[in-house]
């Protein structure tokens, strides 16, 4: 049996190979992906677990299909310097298509004719699970754009309540970091979807299988209402502050990906993370490398406190 408790020991390693179909549920959408070229075990189990499926005969038709195939890279230039962010680069087209490139893949879609192709061009696990995360990225948030819903940077952590609770920041802010410390169960520890016009009427963080932490059996799905949002900062003692729906509703609108890209504007953006702020609680965050933080922050600011 493959270990499910665990990625490959080096994620340099080749994903393994083989052709996979599978349905896979994104919250906003599902995405069917054709000829994935690896193999269920271990890739799938461990990478898109528990939210992939095998198309089984009489399946519900997904939302978008993405017919997968390998290719050739690099198809955009890779950085001079390592440290650099991967570059990500999007085009709409007035038929409605998206493309998406970056250094180890080539795709596009269309969400209203419900198809599109991947083309993968690195066997590296890192980069070809980065390379498929990073498209799916962009079509999860054309699908939540319109929708009143967003991917956002920011980390979720589920409470004792039920409630997810979002740590917010850019990278090197801390949410990886924070989320390791929470001891809490995690739907993600750096992009988290958003929705605002959920059925339970508050705001909702939706679990996706986007760099998510822990064992794939360990990782929480479903819909949860948004208890608060923690503006992240690394600091010598952890100390915690409230925020005005103001601070909360600038940081939430700078922090979702790829929206210009797609169509929506800074006023969209701020309408957005408006609603947003309006209706959960905002907190400042101040945290350290030491375990303790969560239970300093539901003392101040959760369930029974003072300031709940």
């Amino acid at each position: 049996m493959p270990d499910r408790a665990h990625p490959p020991a080096s994620f340099r390693e080749p994903v393994p190979p083989g052709r996979t179909t599978l349905d896979l549920d994104l919250g906003l959408l599902v995405v069917r992906l054709v000829d994935l070229p690896v193999s269920w075990e271990p890739f799938v189990a461990w990478q898109l677990a528990p939210f992939a499926s095998r198309v089984a005969d009489g399946a519900p038709a997904p939302d978008l299909v993405v017919a997968c195939r390998e290719g050739d890279g690099p198809v955009v230039p890779l950085p001079g310097d390592s440290g650099t962010p991967t570059r990500l680069e999007i085009e709409r087209g007035a038929d409605g298509t998206v493309r998406v490139r970056s250094h180890w893949f080539d795709g596009w879609f269309d969400l209203a004719a419900g198809r599109g192709e991947l083309t993968l061009c690195h066997r590296g696990w890192d980069l070809f699970a980065a390379s498929l995360e990073n498209f799916l990225r962009v079509v999860v948030q054309a699908a939540a754009l319109p929708a009143r819903a967003a991917l956002i940077h920011a980390a979720a952590l589920v409470d004792g309540q039920g409630r997810a609770v979002l740590l917010a920041g850019r990278s090197g802010d801390g949410k990886s970091t924070a989320t390791r410390l929470s001891g809490r169960p995690a739907l993600s520890d750096d992009v988290t979807l958003v929705s605002l016009a959920g059925p339970a009427g508050p705001p909702e963080a939706i679990a996706v299988p986007f760099y998510m932490v822990g064992a794939p059996d360990d990782r929480p799905r479903g819909r949860f209402p948004i208890a608060a949002v923690l503006r992240l900062r690394k600091a010598g003692t952890v100390a915690v502050a409230p925020a005005s729906p103001a601070e909360t509703a600038a940081l939430i609108a700078a922090l979702i990906p790829f929206a210009e890209d797609l169509g929506m504007d800074a006023a969209g953006r701020a309408a957005l993370a408006g609603e947003m702020a309006r209706a959960v609680k905002g907190v400042e965050l101040a945290f350290t490398r030491e375990r303790g933080w969560w239970e300093h922050w539901t003392e101040a600011f959760g369930p029974g406190s003072d300031q709940a």
